[in-house]
Order: C-alpha cells, then sequence, then structure tokens
C-alpha cells in the first residue's frame, strides 16, 4: 500500500487566493491590463475614421464612449478616461511595489504577453465582426414603436400655451435643446430642419423643441433665437415653462441632461421623437449621418399615412 505521508497536499483554496495577491501575479497582471487597455484605447482615439471595418469600429468606439463625431471632438473625456488606469495603476505599484521590482524578468514578459494578447485578441475580434450601423442597414420596421405620446404642455416663442393633444392628427418631431448651446444642439436642429425640407407636402408637420435651460430660456430668450436660427412658427413651436415641470418631463421623455459645474454646459442626450397622426410616438431616433436618413424616411412614412388612414 501506497505511503500516506508521500501523497502531495492539495493546498487549501484561501492559501491559494492568498499567494496570487501577495505574490507577483496579480499586480503584474493588474499593470499590464491597464497598460494594454490604455495603449487599445490611445490607438483607437488615434486611428482614423476609414471606410473600412476597423475605421467604422474606430469612430463608433469614439463615439459611444466619448461623444465624439464628425462635427465635434471629446478631448476633455478622452484625457478623464486615462485618468483612471493611471491612478489605479499607481495605487497598484505602491502597494506591490516590492514584489513588483523584485519579480522575475520572465514572469513580467510572461504577464504582460497574457495580458496584450488577451485585450488586443478581444478587441480584433469586435473589430472583424463589427458591423456598422448605416441607414441601410437598418429598416423602419425594425425600429417602430406604439408608445403613448407624453403630455406636453407648455409655453411657445410667443408666450402661448402649446400641449401636445392639440396637435393630433399631425406628425410632431420632439426634440430638446438650448438656446446657448454652441456643440451639438445647433447639428440637431440641422437635422430636423433638413428633414422638414425634404418632405413634398409638410403642411401636417410640426417640430416641437423643449428646452433643457428653463431656467434661462424665457419666452422673449426662445423668440430672439426662433428669430436668429429661421424656426418660424406654426411650424416650430419652441417651449419652456416651470422649470420643475420641464425638467419631470425630459426625464419622461429619457431625454437625459446634466450642467457642467465647470463649464456651465448642459451635457445631454441628442433625441428626436416622432409621433403619428394617433398621437403616439413611433421612432426615436438621434443624430448622425446615417440617423439624418434615417429620420427623413420615417417623416415621409408618417406623413403619407395620412392616406392609409382616411
Amino acid at each position: 500500500m501506497e505511503n500516506i505521508e508521500n501523497i502531495p497536499s492539495i493546498p487549501e483554496p484561501s492559501v491559494s487566493r492568498g499567494r496570487f495577491f501577495s505574490g507577483h501575479t496579480f499586480p503584474l497582471l493588474g499593470l499590464s491590463l491597464l497598460i494594454s487597455v490604455s495603449i487599445l484605447v490611445g490607438v483607437l482615439i488615434l486611428f482614423p475614421a476609414t471606410d473600412g471595418a476597423l475605421g467604422a469600429f474606430a469612430a463608433d468606439f469614439r463615439k459611444w464612449c466619448f461623444g465624439a463625431d464628425e462635427d465635434s471632438d471629446a478631448l476633455v473625456s478622452e484625457i478623464m478616461f486615462f485618468l483612471d488606469p493611471l491612478v489605479l495603476g499607481l495605487i497598484i505599484f505602491i502597494v506591490w511595489r516590492r514584489t513588483i521590482l523584485e519579480a522575475p524578468r520572465r514572469a513580467v514578459i510572461l504577464h504582460s504577453f497574457i495580458s496584450f494578447a488577451a485585450v488586443f485578441a478581444a478587441a480584433a475580434f469586435f473589430a472583424l465582426t463589427f458591423k456598422p450601423v448605416t441607414a441601410d442597414s437598418v429598416h423602419l420596421k425594425d425600429l417602430r414603436t406604439s408608445l403613448a405620446g407624453p403630455a406636453i404642455r407648455l409655453t411657445n416663442q410667443a408666450g402661448r400655451p402649446v400641449s401636445l393633444a392639440d396637435y393630433r392628427g399631425r406628425v410632431v418631431l420632439i426634440t430638446a435643446f438650448y438656446t446657448t448651446c454652441h456643440n451639438t444642439c445647433p447639428l440637431i436642429i440641422n437635422q430636423i430642419k433638413k428633414a422638414v425640407e425634404a418632405q413634398k407636402n409638410s403642411d401636417d408637420l410640426t417640430v416641437m423643441a423643449l428646452t433643457l435651460d428653463p431656467e434661462h430660456d424665457t419666452v422673449q430668450t426662445l423668440a430672439a433665437a426662433s428669430r436668429s436660427q429661421n424656426l418660424p412658427l406654426p411650424r416650430y413651436q419652441l417651449l419652456t415653462g416651470d422649470s420643475g415641470q420641464v425638467h419631470d418631463l425630459l426625464t419622461t421623455l429619457s431625454i437625459g441632461s446634466r450642467r457642467n459645474l465647470e463649464t456651465n454646459a448642459i451635457d445631454h442626450a441628442n433625441v428626436i421623437l416622432l409621433t403619428d397622426r394617433n398621437g403616439r410616438i413611433a421612432f426615436r431616433l438621434g443624430l448622425g449621418p446615417a440617423q439624418e436618413k434615417l429620420l427623413t424616411e420615417a417623416v415621409t412614412l408618417l406623413l403619407e399615412e395620412k392616406r392609409s388612414m382616411q
């Protein structure tokens, strides 16, 4: 019979975990992963937007992670991103400084290789299998919804009360902006104007633009914006109201916004809602070339529904 004393003992899980964190494995893996991710993000930020899969992937990555697009960048957001891994890396190095410095060179190379290979293999997989969303790859029928329309009861730039319920039987575009915005607000207004101008018969089309800054955007302020931006009544209804009422309505519409205390600008979602002639939300779209084409097609579709409903 084999001597029981010669059978190697199996280490306890707690002992294994202790060695993992007290040895050089955890700090080396942690640092190399942070460095790998930072390098990858840096490459994606600098990678040119091309028609290829990698270029489209990099462009969409910058857009969704940092809010950058063809007309604006996101330098502040990109710089802030690198601060997190830098601080975390410093903490790891300070806590495990001696262990890291005394680690065998072979272990440093091995852990670095594993981290770099894992991060870039995952990125390559997503980039090569990535299919950019374009207007041609999305069908309106797949985006169509039938949600209850919001209870909009605000005041327009002429000081008159406006209710969405009064526009039953018309197609209504609903978005949010504020008059002192010089970033995406002019872009989304311009996108809406293009969609309106593209319609052959837009008599039954109305645009409601809710202010994101009711504390500043008074009736007089909106009237000035209506004139300067060529957003005339009755087509364009620029709406304001009680601060709490407006912000509650924006929350109901899932249009997120937050004031940047450093710049006093309002960071916000770029959303365009379309209601059909029955007053129900039919589409929820965003900002960008692909979304612009979809918006024009969606407005045309909703306007033509009058013929099939009568």
